[in-house]
């Protein structure tokens, strides 16, 4: 083969410069250099060359020398062509190159780009697959062909033949010939179907348009249907809440879109509405809305909002569509704006419920009617609701009784209630509960009560009626519902155990509440079960039970309990007096309360953690009582701390405001005490104005020394409530105002209701008659009223009776020898006899009495001590 090869090429060059060849020496290069050129050493072929001598000529050498250059340059450009795949490229270059080295001289030259050509001309893998390819593709399409032609589709027959035919890849000569036949046929096939005369011509003619019609028919009815299957099943899984607020003068988008946030947040309300969770202080109520709430199904509802700007892309497609003129598809034609809008209607997914409806006034009644439309199934369905709208919660009436039906509407499984009645009437209720008006608790309970009335096992509206009754002081009522959730239709709800498998710290949220309750509805807050119920939850910090909770509920029920634990032994202490040796009761309180605030102070990043809004309060009120036993056990100084403390926790709670100025009145340090207790003082009546205790504490501040001033005092005292202590006070402003008599009823009563107190009364009573009987006695006094002779009379008696308070010591007082001499001086003035009360003891012999008698001292003030203040907390 390669010397075939050889023969060839010498035969090309012979042929091609026969008469160059003639010409020139028959051997005009050694042979061991065209050997050399011929392998492609062309660096050794050049070496040798020069060394070479005649009979090659200088001009042929340098010629010679030159083309072996060329030829070194041209096989590093093919070399390079080759590396990168340009194979076709370099074969151009080479067959350029051939008649370059046609000279026999030039023989070895051109064999070796010969060879490099014959190497690059041979067929790759590659190369014959592709081929291989393309002669099956060919062979396919003329198959197709055939069966245009079958099915007498000769047109489409001969395209297909044709487009083969014309091919320029290479393809065999069959598959060629083949191609070229078929057209042929195509074409006769085509002529022969031509219809002759006017009647194959016309029936041809609506047969075609027949056809035409058919397929443009059943093309649409197809694009129908699979447009309303695509409306159909194309559908998102979220809702769109489209209302028009009608009740309006004017419409206003701005009104319809604060209608639908409107209605959306009530639904938000609902989903997020949960038990309540307790409220930390034992004598108030709890809050209205539970942190972990979600008993009721989440609805997944969007709003139909303005549409936004569209993107710079859609707006010039818009642009284009806009200004493309009417397409005309035969006698019909198609508007591009339309078209485009219905495509981009139709390839817009909806939302699968889709909810309509308009806000209306007339005839003094605002009416909601909002329309449900269900687009998978194609069904609708319409809710109303009305309410007088003259009423101020007309408009959330309507939104939530919509609400509540959206909510309930399909969702009836693991719900708290399926009475959509229930369901409203417990949402109005938590709205009236978070109005925090004065009437708030009173107008929530109404709601919550019809709510139960509806649905029973309504457990939501169960707790927040009970956390209302707890607040109005209701504890039967309260305690009624609490322990309902113990009981066997507690333990039959599966809404109810479904809450507490999700939240097992709901059952001692519920001990607790009622822990507190039982504390009110006790009156010496020495039920045994409560202290049981805030043991159990102490506990939980240790035991098994409170390892199953999470951590930050368990602390936090923890700290509940604690709170409340400090509270009752700070109100235990206040109401019952301690008599055991050496105080031992109230240090033992003491102690534990400082184990609290201990336990607080050890938890403190923990509980602000666990609970950041209620930690503050907790603690406030830890130490709210720890200050109170501090101030009841002499400790002024670390009683004001703590309770200062507490105020800056609990700045809305009244009480401890008053305590703290109480501990400031008490100590009475050398700074501006007066302004911090007046400070104070109001402060906690600006929180409560009919706080008793700040009005006792007030009227005690001006009883003071250093602020006393009785005609301030007064109003104080006679809205404080009549217990002993402001009504020995109140006494103690009527003597000194000169209104002895008045005195007198008030000293009564405060000795009817405490016979056991300060006997500093009985003197100041005696004081009170003795001026009383010097006016009746007085034959001078000729213009006031004399007092009632009778009234002088029995309140002389009554001084007699008080005789019996005073004890075998007490009788040795300077008080209880005053208040003789007051008596026997009352009894002469009356001309009666004084009776075995209030014996003077014998005379001792002494000097003769003076002329004038001494003149009555006037009556002491009572000591501002601790027994003065009223039993309160």
């Amino acid at each position: 083969m390669r010397c075939r090869l050889f023969g060839q090429i010498a035969l090309a060059l012979c042929v091609l410069n026969g008469v160059a060849v003639s010409a020139l020496p028959s051997d005009p290069l050694p042979d061991a250099i065209r050997t050399l050129e011929a392998d492609g050493k062309l660096a050794e072929a050049r070496q040798q060359l020069n060394t070479l001598k005649p009979p090659l000529g200088a001009e042929d050498l340098k010629a010679h020398l030159e083309l072996i250059d060329k030829t070194t340059n041209l096989l590093g450009v093919i070399d390079a062509y080759a590396k990168h795949g340009l194979t076709k490229q370099a074969i151009d270059a080479l067959t350029e190159f051939l008649p370059s080295v046609s000279h026999a001289r030039d023989a070895g030259l051109a064999i070796v780009v010969q060879r490099r050509l014959a190497e690059l001309q041979k067929r790759s893998p590659a190369v014959v697959k592709r081929q291989d390819a393309i002669e099956q593709a060919a062979r396919a399409a003329l198959t197709r062909a055939d069966t245009y032609l079958n099915r007498r589709l000769y047109q489409k027959a001969k395209d297909a033949y044709d487009a083969v035919a014309k091919q320029t890849d290479p393809i065999s000569e069959d598959t060629k010939v083949r191609a070229t036949l078929g057209v042929e046929n195509a074409t006769q096939k085509l002529f022969d179907d031509e219809p002759y005369g006017v009647i194959p011509t016309l029936y041809r003619s609506f047969s075609d348009a027949a056809r035409t019609i058919w397929q443009w028919v059943l093309t649409f009815l197809v694009v129908l249907a699979i447009i309303f299957v695509l409306r159909r099943i194309w559908l998102t899984r979220k809702r769109s809440l489209e209302l028009v607020d009608l009740s309006l003068a004017v419409a206003s988008p701005a009104a319809n879109r604060e209608l639908a946030q409107e209605l959306q947040d009530v639904i938000d309300r609902i989903r997020e509405a949960g038990p309540g969770s307790a409220k930390l202080d034992a004598t108030g109520a709890g809050d209205s809305l539970n942190e972990d709430g979600g008993e009721l199904p989440p609805p997944d509802l969007v709003f139909v909002t303005p549409p936004v700007d569209a993107p710079e892309l859609a707006k010039e497609l818009d642009a284009f569509v806009s200004s493309t003129p009417t397409i005309a598809v035969g006698g019909i034609g198609l508007n591009p704006q339309q078209l485009w809008t219905f495509i981009k209607r139709v390839m817009t997914p909806r939302p699968r419920h889709a909810f309509t409806g308009t806000l209306t006034a007339y005839d003094n009644t605002l009416a909601l009617r909002l329309m449900h439309e269900d687009r998978l199934f194609g069904r609708k369905s319409e809710w109303r609701a009305s309410a007088p709208s003259a009423s101020a919660e007309a408009r959330i009436t309507c939104l939530v009784d919509i609400a509540s039906r959206m909510i309930l509407d399909g969702e009836t499984t693991n719900t708290v209630t399926s009475n959509c009645d229930s369901l409203k009437e417990y949402i109005l209720g938590l709205y009236a509960f978070a109005a925090n008006t004065a009437d708030a608790f009173k107008t929530a309970t109404v709601h919550f009560q019809n709510a139960l009335d509806r649905d029973s096992g309504n457990w939501l509206a169960r707790f927040q009626l009970a956390l209302c009754a707890r607040g109005t002081k209701d504890t039967r009522t309260a305690l009624r519902h609490l322990t309902w959730f113990t009981g066997q239709e507690a333990a039959a709800s599966k809404s109810l155990q479904g809450h507490i498998a999700e939240h097992p710290d709901f059952p001692h949220v519920v001990q607790y509440q009622l822990a507190s309750t039982l504390s009110l509805a006790s009156d010496d807050r020495e039920d045994s079960e409560v202290g049981r119920i805030l043991d159990a939850l102490v506990a939980l910090e240790t035991n098994a039970e409170g390892q199953k909770l999470n951590a930050a509920k368990r602390l936090r029920l923890v700290m509940l309990a604690r709170s409340g634990q400090s509270t009752r032994e700070a109100v235990k202490i206040s109401l019952v007096r301690d008599d055991s040796p050496d105080k031992e009761r109230t240090r033992q309180a003491r102690e534990r309360l400082r184990a609290h605030v201990n336990w607080f102070n050890q938890h403190a990043d923990e509980l602000q953690r666990a609970a950041p809004s209620g930690h503050p309060l907790a603690r406030g009120i830890v130490l709210h009582a720890y200050g109170r036993m501090q101030f009841s056990s002499g400790d002024r100084n670390g009683a004001i701390e703590s309770l200062s403390e507490a105020v800056d926790l609990m700045p809305t709670y009244a009480d401890v405001h008053v305590d703290l100025a109480k501990a400031h009145l008490e100590r009475k340090d050398k700074t501006s005490w007066p302004q911090r207790v007046t400070t104070l003082l109001d402060r906690a009546l600006a929180l409560d104005p009919a706080n008793a205790k700040a009005k006792f504490v007030y009227a005690r501040f001006y009883f003071a020394e250093e602020t006393r001033d009785y005609t301030k005092a007064e109003p104080y005292l006679t809205a404080a409530p009549f217990d002993p202590a402001s009504l020995f006070m109140l006494a103690q402003v009527l003597n000194n105002r000169g209104s002895y008599a008045e005195s007198l009823g008030v000293l009564e009563r405060a000795i009817a209701l405490q016979e056991k107190g300060p006997l500093f009364r009985v003197r100041l009573y005696a004081d009170s008659l003795l001026e009383l009987v010097r006016i009746a006695t007085d034959t001078n006094n000729v213009t006031d009223p004399k007092p009632n002779r009778r009234a002088i009379e029995r309140a002389r008696r009554e001084l007699c009776a008080y005789d019996k308070l005073f004890d075998d010591d007490d009788r040795k007082t300077r008080n209880y020898l005053r208040v003789a001499d007051i008596y026997s001086e009352t009894c002469r003035l009356l001309n009666v006899a004084p009776g075995t009360c209030f014996p003077l003891p014998p005379a001792p012999v002494a000097a003769p009495a003076p002329a004038v008698p001494a003149p009555t001292p006037a009556p002491e003030p009572a000591p501002a001590s601790g027994n003065a203040e009223p039993a309160t907390t």
